[in-house]
Order: structure tokens, then C-alpha cells, then sequence
């Protein structure tokens, strides 16, 4: 009697876990790794570029052997000639589902889509390469990472940040930069106020860079009423509208140095080293009906010979 013909097996379909890919991971030996086989996997948020959990697991994952996201459709097998669109089909054959299968083969006598068990696999040279099965491998409780912006601003003598800490990409939070006590803030565009985290090309940056701020001027001394310091006010030297103009005060007279503009250095002392130095003119004595010579006497300075 002759043999019977064998039967066409075939290999046992391997699922592999795609490399996981996701906003803030950092991933550690997850290549190539199989479904329900252990493996060195490690999914964590990278905080080192500013992410943190906000769910999911964090540490060692799992290749899990899961229901297809995409089950096979019954679209029939026959005609398909992508591989992909028939490992993703079914045919009913007696009414039952029945998954079609992809042959590798380049022989053009024999169809590439087939459904399982059809009459044309006699032996291994025409059996298919792999069948639709419905599963897909997947990682599990991967993390979900969200962007933080680091809190720099803390960082800065001149400035005084509040709520600045673990600000995320993702949500509003009450950051607020001045400056510090004593300090005034340059003009410029990096305003004091609010400041927000948001995620940009090279990761989460805040919306606006640290304002500049520095030590204020102050109105210059009047040096017991000899100078007028009235056109002077309290403010950043950077900016355009701190202006200071000091002048002799009326019933004084310039004895040394020059009036007018003054540019203040708020950074060295004294702050405006270039005063005038200004002192009261003396009111010539009653010569008591022209009892007395006061000729010599007029214009005469405070604390100086005349």
C-alpha cells in the first residue's frame, strides 16, 4: 500500500515586541525581544531631559502575547499579492473562518494568498511561509512620560521664582520670576511675571528666558540743600527712562565739578562719582547806613575766605 502524504507543518509564528517608542522614554535592551519570554527590557521616563511618570509601570516590561489591535478581516484570499493585507484576511470555508496564509515562493504557476488547508499545499516546496493568526506582541504597562521644565530660574542671585518647581509641558502652572528684593528689572523682552512650561524641538523649555535685573539708582544726595537733585529718580541705569540732572541749588554757587546730566553706576561707590560741589553764597552784610565798608563782602562763600 503506498504512504499516506505527510502533513505540510509550519513554523510556529514568533511574535516580537517592537522597540518601545514614546514621548520622554529612555529604553535599555528591548530589541528583538519575544512574546511570553523573558527578556532584559527596561522603560523608564528620562529625567535626565526633564520627564517624569505620570502613569503606567516604570523598570523591567514584559513581551506579552495580546489579541491583534487589527484583527483579520474576512476580505477572502484570494487575488491579495501583499503580504501584509493577507496575513491581515480571512475566508469562510463552510462557514467557518478560515485564515489565509502567505506564500515566500516566487513561482508564478501558484497563488501567493491562500487560505488554511487549501488543496494546492502538497508538500513543503509549496506550502505557505506563515497564516493570519489574530496576536500581536506588545510591552505592557509602558510608562506615560510628560515634559517638566527645570526651575533655573532658582538658580539666579537676582531673581526670586515661586511655584517654579515640576512644571510640566502638559499643564498650567503658577511660576512667577521677579526680582529679587532691592533689584529692579532691565527693560527688555524677557519680562518679569509668568512663565510657562512648554515642550519645543529640543525638548521642554520655558516660554520665556530669566528677565535681567539690577541694582537701582537712587537720587543722589543733596549734600545739605546745595544741590538740586529734583530731576533725578529711583531707577534701573539700563533703562532709557532713568535720567538724573543735578544742578546747584538757588542761593549756592559752583565751586568744583560740573551740573547737568549724570550717569549712575549703581555698582561702584560712590554711585555718581561726578557731582558738582556746590556751596551756599553768603548775603552781604547791612552796612549800617554806609557806617560800615562791606565792600569787600559780596559773594562771598560759606566756609571759604572772602
Amino acid at each position: 500500500d503506498a504512504l499516506e502524504e505527510p502533513p505540510v507543518c509550519l513554523k510556529k509564528p514568533e511574535l516580537k515586541c517592537t522597540t518601545p517608542k514614546g514621548q520622554g522614554y529612555k529604553v535599555n535592551g528591548c530589541k528583538n525581544c519575544k512574546a511570553e519570554e523573558d527578556c532584559n527590557c527596561e522603560v523608564s521616563c528620562d529625567s535626565a531631559a526633564g520627564y517624569i511618570q505620570i502613569d503606567g509601570g516604570s523598570g523591567k516590561m514584559q513581551c506579552k502575547k495580546v489579541n491583534a489591535t487589527t484583527p483579520p478581516a474576512e476580505h477572502g484570499c484570494k487575488g491579495i499579492v501583499q503580504k501584509d493585507e493577507c496575513l491581515r484576511s480571512f475566508e469562510r470555508i463552510d462557514g467557518q473562518p478560515t485564515p489565509c496564509c502567505y506564500r515566500e515562493q516566487t513561482r508564478t504557476d501558484l497563488p501567493k494568498c491562500i487560505a488554511k488547508g487549501d488543496q494546492s499545499i502538497v508538500s513543503a516546496s509549496s506550502a505557505p511561509s506563515s497564516c493570519a493568526h489574530g496576536f500581536e506582541a506588545t510591552f505592557t504597562s509602558l510608562p506615560i512620560c510628560t515634559a517638566t521644565c527645570s526651575n533655573d530660574f532658582s538658580q539666579v542671585d537676582r531673581l526670586v521664582a515661586t511655584a517654579c518647581d515640576n512644571c510640566r509641558a502638559d499643564q498650567d502652572c503658577n511660576c512667577s520670576v521677579t526680582c529679587a528684593k532691592g533689584l529692579l528689572p532691565v527693560e527688555g523682552p524677557f519680562r518679569i511675571g509668568p512663565r510657562k512650561c512648554a515642550l519645543k524641538r529640543n525638548g521642554p523649555e520655558w516660554d520665556l528666558p530669566a528677565p535681567d535685573c539690577e541694582k537701582p539708582c537712587s537720587p543722589p544726595d543733596h549734600r545739605d540743600g546745595t544741590l538740586n537733585v529734583a530731576k533725578c529718580n529711583t531707577c534701573a541705569p539700563s533703562n532709557k527712562d532713568c535720567k538724573c540732572e543735578v544742578n546747584c541749588a538757588a542761593g549756592t554757587q559752583l565751586v568744583a565739578g560740573s551740573e547737568g546730566k549724570k550717569i549712575c553706576r549703581p555698582d561702584s561707590l560712590p554711585e555718581y562719582p561726578d557731582l558738582p560741589r556746590c556751596l551756599p553764597v553768603c548775603t552781604t552784610p547791612d552796612n549800617q547806613s554806609e557806617q560800615l565798608d562791606v565792600s569787600r563782602c559780596a559773594n562771598c562763600l560759606a566756609g571759604q575766605p572772602c
